[in-house]
């Protein structure tokens, strides 16, 4: 963009000039015909590298300047030869040994004498334009192949004129031309299409309809019909005129109604404009002053050709003077301008930058890279290349890569070469290559698609794709691959030659689709129409298919044949009102209509028998097409006999639950994981549960707490009991279990009945008591009596000691009458025991005393002193601190139950070593009772155990160590004092026994 020139300018062209070659971006030079550099602008040195001129000036050209495929000597002998050199690009070197292409144009110039005085040229730094160039190789080879491989038939024609009208010549078809001709596209490219057995007629409308293509400027569609009878093919061609006589077309086969993907573009003329020289836009401009009330714009003070035709103007001279807004340009693009004109002021360098230009004539838009420099002042110059092919180039690159890696299909390139083993090596595969196969993208290449064969790959399918690649032909059909992890997958394969420029093929490129789920599908189509019929005539029951419409039976199995006594013959004539009953014939037609696409499942119908037998079943009626006519298969399943059963069973439950809800009993059932499948009785209201309350749970988990319960449970699931009396929340409960057993013998759970038999329980315990009781008074009274006289002798004896002249003698003769009036009092007590009696019948009121508790567990330790020292026993009980609580009580009684409690508790103790052996006894009071505890560190007892250690003959010491009467004597005194002993134990922590005795108040009545 140029603004009109200053006057000063105008004055000045050896100044413009000067300007135009520093800041021009288009290297300048000038040189001996020996290659001496004697002039070089600012652009070349940065072209090639250099920062001045003498760096450059002692270069020469015949040695170091271009590239070996091209000398300078060569190019000078051509200078020489035609005076001028044109477009010539070749590849030079810069200072840092990189390579760049250049395009060069240059002249010679003689002196008056004829003689070369220099050669004087321009040079183009066109490296980028050649990198576009192999992308657009690679470009044209891709699109090639997509060519090759689209489903619609493409070509390209040109029309040859001769004296009988003209013909049409195939330069250019895709692969599946052979679909239409039967010919390999190498049977056609190159040859007339009057010899390919197309009728002159169709010839000659095929190039009217080029010629209209061509007049109008915009693709011709038509429809054909090649054939005839059912042999004709329907098409639609489109004709679309390329340039010159050459045109595209393209032909859909409609015949199938399939659509093809895609149409083939304008290649033709995107390829001839990208391989035509990019025409440089040059010129000088001026900013416009704001100040000077000109306003923000551009004026243009000259223009080359290139850059008016961007104006849509043919004459450079029309664009000097004007102002950018002038020639149409927008504010927004002046502007923008402007700040790229103005950066290179404050900078100093060149700025380059890219826009789009819209081509004012024709409104099409264009891209250009741009370079602009200051001059001076406000005066600039621009260099302007279009690089809308480039731009659409890698646009289009970039469109197609996304196309590949986003495809679901694998898309493998490949080396052309070797065929053979081991196979040509793979470029490239997309992303879905690796998510179809299991290799990675990096571990594939450079290997050989036959990595994914395996041992079930078809050996005639691998000959048929070698015969294929050594052809160069296109190969499409179904091979048997294999996974990296082994597992195998079928795929179709479509293999196509891709052909470089020159016609050589370079690469194969392979499409793959997984095939593996079609070709399952399939087979399980197969296999279940075989078993769908297997099913049908085998199934053991009734089954017909019956058209949806007129309910006529279409097919039925043997199955119904037999159930319904109809052969199949009368069958067929049949409807289904014809075995329905008349008043159920309108719901039929009901539910047919409604039930036309969807399964029905209804019942219980009444169905007719040819006997006349009515039965009622239920029907699964599903829809589908049978013989081409809607239909429904329906499924018979005869309830008949199950609802009487049913009827049967429900009359059955309710008399027994009638019984078992009058009878104080628990009716359960459990499967063979203890789960509760019912439980039910009247008894289940003494447990507090309702009936059906733990139906559901676990019985482990229901008497988790009662683990005798648990374990007889876990015995009845294996069969180990059958029977059992136990205890349950103080319920005493006589139990009986039968395992139940499937028809193959299988156990299938346990049912049981409990009976509550508490009262029944408890009565026998009262009456065993009773009996023990009774046994045990008549021992007891016989020992009594039996020690009377012994005791009696004792103590006269010990009378007549006690008037011994030694007082030693008369000190011990009273201590043996004390012990023995003791003995009598503890005889006294027994024979109370052994009859029955109260207190106050066994022992008169006046032989009841007031004493400290204290005082009575002091003379019990003082007697049991000696045996306790022997058995290693230490005693905790600090008897200087315990409190003298007051209790009225027969002495020699509570001595004795204090006795027998110290004895069990030594005798607990005797299996722990000695040093772990200890007796503690604690004291404590509340305002009406008085009590001492006794513990232990012995072994301790079990809650069986526990709960029996007061019955009489209960014992667990070993024989001839104890009867079992102690504690149950001890308890019965104690209950005689109005007072209670108690045990507490667990097995392994030892027992406390707690004597709680009425509390005294009186402490004047006290004998101590």
């Amino acid at each position: 963009m140029v603004p009109a020139s200053e006057p000063s300018f105008r004055d000045s062209e050896q100044g413009q000039f000067d300007s135009l070659f520093r800041n021009i971006p288009t290297g300048i030079y000038r040189t001996t015909p020996e290659g001496r550099i004697l002039l070089a602008n600012p652009a070349l040195l940065r072209m090639l590298g250099y920062e001045r001129f003498e760096e450059i000036a002692s270069l020469n050209l015949e040695v170091d300047g271009g590239h070996s495929s091209y000398s300078r000597a060569h190019f000078r002998q051509r200078m020489e030869a035609e005076g001028e050199v044109r477009g010539l690009e070749s590849v030079w070197w810069r200072r840092d040994g990189s390579a760049i292409h250049v395009r060069e144009n240059a002249i010679i110039v003689r002196g008056q004498d004829g003689k070369t005085l220099y050669f004087e040229g321009t040079v183009e730094d066109v490296t980028e334009y050649r990198a576009a160039q192999n992308a657009l190789s690679q470009s044209e080879r891709m699109l090639r192949s997509f060519f090759d491989t689209s489903p619609l038939i493409l070509g390209v024609v040109e029309l040859v004129e001769d004296s009988c009208g003209g013909d049409i010549l195939q330069i250019a078809c895709s692969a599946n031309i052979v679909s239409l001709t039967g010919l390999a596209p190498n049977q056609i490219e190159g040859r007339l299409t009057s010899t390919l057995g197309i009728p002159e007629a169709t010839i000659q409308e095929w190039r009217l309809q080029c010629l209209r293509s061509r007049a109008g400027g915009k693709p011709v569609r038509q429809e054909l019909v090649l054939g005839e009878g059912g042999q004709a093919r329907r098409l639609f061609i489109t004709l679309q005129h390329i340039a010159g006589p050459q045109f595209s077309y393209v032909i859909e086969d409609i015949t199938e109604r399939t659509r093809m993907q895609g149409e083939l573009q304008e290649r033709e003329t995107t390829l001839r404009s990208l391989y035509e020289s990019v025409p440089l836009m040059m010129g000088t401009v001026e900013l416009t002053d704001p100040q000077k009330g000109e306003g923000e714009d551009i004026r243009h003070i000259s223009d080359n050709a290139a850059a008016a035709r961007s104006f849509g103007l043919e004459d450079p001279s029309q664009t000097k003077g004007k102002l950018a807004s002038e020639l149409g340009v927008s504010s927004e693009t002046v502007r923008r301008w402007r700040t790229h004109y103005l950066k290179s002021a404050e900078t100093g360098s060149p700025i380059r930058f890219e826009y789009v230009h819209a081509v004012l004539a024709s409104g099409e838009s264009t891209w250009f890279a741009v370079t602009v420099q200051q001059i001076h002042g406000s005066r600039f110059c621009y260099v302007a290349e279009d690089v809308s092919e480039r731009r659409r180039s890698e646009h289009q690159l970039r469109l197609l890569q996304a196309a590949v890696e986003n495809a679901n299909d694998v898309i493998l390139i490949t080396e052309a070469e070797p065929v053979d083993a081991p196979g040509p090596r793979v470029l490239y595969v997309n992303p879905a290559f690796e998510r179809m196969t299991g290799y990675p993208q990096r571990e594939i290449r450079g290997s050989t698609p036959r990595l994914l064969q395996g041992p079930g790959t078809s050996a005639e399918t691998r000959a048929l794709i070698r015969r294929k690649l050594t052809a160069w032909e296109p190969i499409s059909t179904e091979i048997l691959n294999y996974r990296k992890d082994g597992t195998s997958f079928w795929v179709d394969l479509s293999i196509h030659p891709v052909a470089d420029e020159t016609g050589r093929y370079t690469h194969w490129v392979g499409i793959q689709r997984d095939s593996t789920q079609r070709r399952r599908a399939e087979e399980a189509l197969k296999q279940s129409e075989e078993q769908y019929r297997l099913l049908f005539i085998a199934s053991p029951h009734p089954m017909w298919v019956s058209d949806r419409e007129n309910f006529r039976f279409l097919e039925v199995n043997d199955a119904a044949i037999a159930h319904y006594g109809y052969t199949r013959e009368e069958f067929l004539t049949l409807r289904l009102t014809d075995i329905r009953p008349d008043s159920e014939c309108a719901a039929l037609e009901q539910n047919a209509k409604v039930y036309q696409t969807v399964t029905d499942y209804g019942g219980p119908w009444l169905h007719l028998k040819k006997d006349g037998t009515r039965i009622k079943v239920e029907v699964a009626a599903h829809p589908l097409t049978f013989r081409g006519r809607p239909a429904r298969l329906t499924v018979i399943h005869d309830i008949t006999e199950k609802l009487r059963a049913e009827e049967s069973l429900r009359e059955t439950q309710e008399r027994l639950r009638t019984v078992v809800d009058n009878l104080p009993v628990v009716v359960f059932g459990l499967d063979t994981n203890g789960v509760f499948t019912f439980s039910e009785g009247k008894g289940l209201a003494s447990l507090g549960l309702h009936p059906g309350e733990v139906t559901g749970r676990s019985a482990l988990d229901v008497y988790r707490s009662v683990p005798e319960v648990a374990a007889l449970i876990q015995d009845a699931l294996v069969g180990k009991a059958t029977s059992w009396l136990l205890e349950v929340q103080g319920i005493a409960f006589e139990t009986k279990c039968k395992q139940m057993f499937d028809a193959e013998g299988r156990m299938t759970g346990v049912i049981g009945v409990a009976m509550d038999v508490t009262e029944r329980s408890q009565l026998r315990q009262k009456i065993l008591q009773s009996e023990k009781l009774a046994t045990l008074g008549e021992m007891v009274a016989g020992i009594a009596h039996e020690m009377n006289n012994p005791l009696a002798a004792i103590s006269g004896n010990a009378q007549l000691l006690a008037m011994h002249s030694d007082a030693q003698v008369r000190e011990d003769a009273q201590s043996i009458r004390l012990m023995a009036d003791r003995a009598s009092r503890v005889v006294r007590s027994l024979l109370t025991f052994a009859h029955g009696s109260s207190a106050e019948k066994g022992v008169e009121r006046g032989a009841h005393e007031v004493r400290s508790l204290h005082s009575l567990v002091a003379e019990a330790l003082s007697l049991s002193e000696f045996g306790l020292s022997e058995a290693g026993v230490e005693i905790s009980w600090d008897a200087a601190k315990a409190d003298h609580f007051c209790v009225k009580v027969c002495t020699d009684q509570i001595v004795q139950v204090l006795l027998n409690l110290l004895g069990n508790a030594e005798h607990a103790m005797r299996s722990r070593p000695k040093g772990g052996r200890l007796l503690q006894i604690q004291m404590g009071a509340d305002e009406s009772l008085v009590w001492v505890y006794v513990g232990d560190s012995g072994t301790g007892m079990s809650e069986a155990t526990r709960q029996r250690v007061f019955e009489p003959f209960f014992t667990t010491k070993d024989i001839g160590e104890g009867t079992g009467l102690g504690l149950s004597l001890c308890h019965g005194i104690v209950q005689a004092h109005d007072g209670t002993l108690t045990a507490q134990s667990a097995e392994g922590v030892g027992s406390v026994f707690t004597l709680c005795l009425p509390r005294h108040h009186d402490r004047g009545t006290s004998t101590e």
